[in-house]
């Protein structure tokens, strides 16, 4: 890997207070400006994020935050530092339906690519993690950030219905039918072959 300031890629997780996670990001991002930075956060809210990032802090995660999501997050942070891409990996089998461009395009068996919004990219970046390629609404509405709605769960649930409707009209649109399956009213799963 390239080198970073003579330490190769630092990425540093910060877990205290609000408050002492900001006063270090301060700090560290003045004594190494390259360094890439994840904190806890307490909760989603504007002035949450804005203190994040006016401290310097890259990315964030909150403490009801599933281990995935934590390493989905420093994963992505080290991909625009230009480290590493797990969803790339050498020598992987090209057919089956894949993630690629960092997961911001759905490539068919075909080879044929569609974009994702960020929504439909964090349901396929959920759905594809988890074990049995098979999510809940709750894991769902969590990992998308739908959890903080406050109409409560039915209004995620919702929203993710209306944007699996709209994925699979894109993907049809290329003369394919997303693997994307209903679990009759506690989530879904991703049934399509993937390398």
């Amino acid at each position: 890997m390239t080198s970073n300031g003579g330490y190769g890629w630092m990425l540093v997780v910060l877990c205290a207070s609000l408050a002492e996670n900001a006063a270090l990001a301060h700090l560290l991002r003045a004594g190494m400006p390259s360094m890439g930075l994840v904190a806890c956060v307490p909760d989603q809210r504007e002035s949450t994020c804005l203190l994040a990032l006016q401290s310097g802090i890259d990315a964030w995660f909150t403490p009801d935050a599933s281990e995935q999501l934590v390493v989905a997050t420093m994963f992505s942070l080290l991909r625009r530092m230009g480290g590493v891409d797990p969803l790339v990996l050498p020598g992987a089998d090209s057919s089956g339906w894949q993630l690629v461009d960092h997961a911001w395009k759905l490539q068919l068996p075909s080879g044929e690519q569609v974009t994702l919004t960020t929504l439909e990219r964090a349901f396929m970046l959920a759905l594809t993690s988890c074990e049995g390629r098979s999510a809940t609404h709750e894991q769902l509405t969590s990992t998308m950030g739908l959890h903080d709605v406050a109409a409560g769960a039915e209004i995620g649930r919702e929203r993710i219905s209306v944007m699996v409707s709209r994925l699979r009209r894109k993907v049809k649109a290329l003369g394919a039918e997303l693997p994307v399956r209903s679990l009759h009213g506690k989530g879904y799963l991703f049934n399509g072959p993937m390398p």
